[in-house]
């Protein structure tokens, strides 16, 4: 049987900055985006009746990002498919765990049916503002609604670590709370010159930081802990992970040692790549409409 497997990676988000708004409400931001190698793990093949996408062992409904992107995918392309997501990715942790999976979903599928992935990423960049970088990854300036992506190029080696407390953050929820706040931050220029002359930046700020702790309370001592071992302490996106970022695998080691207690945490490092996969099984079987 025909199986494409795929490995989603996660996002953080080295510092954010809120510009304004859109003409439909949506905040304007201008962020760094960097992959780093945790993942999601999608796998997609063909069925005869309709989509089934399960998640985690469960049958996903039909606002679940899978089963949505399966949908329009099928929408424009025809076909039914099975799809598998294993959870590696935190909900509501501002790691980019939905959009990964639209991602990863899609990049399934295309390679299941031999689609052009080029192509099938126009139906992601419907999807969610900063599935567009997740479908790309690597370092990268994101700005208008996270869509507008400038490339960094980048030397050396980054290391990252990521706890979270058990509670999440609703993104809607996060940015309608930043109005009350309405702060802004500078570092976004000075982060990018930073990585392409190879360093960590001296700074990072996320404007989101002050609403996400007003939701959950819980974020704020996890940051603070942070700063207790790295200058770079960060929340990423709309939390509620925070970060915090290292320029050796032995500070990164040490520091993980010091959240044993924490609901979750994960030491890993940056990558050049969104998405990862292989084709295991049957070749596909072309169509007389195929080959004409």
């Amino acid at each position: 049987m025909r199986k494409a497997q795929v490995k989603a990676y996660a996002k953080i988000n080295i510092g954010l900055n809120i510009l304004g708004r859109t003409d439909d409400n949506y905040h304007l931001i201008d962020t760094v985006f960097a992959s780093v190698n945790l993942y999601d793990t999608v796998t997609a093949e063909f069925c005869e009746k309709e989509n089934n996408i399960i998640v985690d062992g469960k049958s996903a409904g039909l606002l679940d990002s899978a089963s949505k992107t399966a949908r329009a995918f099928s929408g424009i392309y025809g076909g039914c498919y099975k799809i598998t997501v294993t959870k590696n990715i935190p909900y509501e942790a501002g790691l980019g765990g939905s959009s990964a999976d639209i991602a990863g979903v899609l990049y399934a599928l295309s390679l299941l049916t031999e689609t052009n992935f080029e192509d099938a990423k126009r139906i992601g960049a419907h999807l969610g503002s900063d599935v567009p970088f997740m479908m790309e990854g690597g370092l990268q300036r994101g700005k208008g609604k996270g869509e507008r992506l400038e490339p960094i190029d980048y030397k050396g080696e980054f290391f990252v670590l990521i706890v979270k407390p058990k509670e999440g953050v609703l993104t809607s929820k996060c940015y309608s709370y930043y109005d009350e706040y309405n702060t802004t931050t500078d570092c976004i220029s000075h982060i990018v010159e930073a990585f392409k002359s190879g360093v960590l930046p001296k700074n990072i700020e996320n404007v989101l930081l002050k609403p996400a702790i007003k939701i959950n309370p819980n974020i704020e001592p996890l940051y603070e802990r942070m700063k207790k071992v790295t200058s770079l302490a960060s929340l990423s996106g709309s939390g509620s992970a925070v970060f915090g970022l290292f320029p050796t695998k032995a500070e990164l080691d040490f520091a993980y040692t010091r959240f044993a207690d924490c609901y979750y945490r994960y030491a890993g490092k940056f990558i050049n790549k969104a998405l990862e996969g292989i084709v295991v099984g049957d070749p596909l079987q072309k169509t007389n409409n195929d080959t004409e």
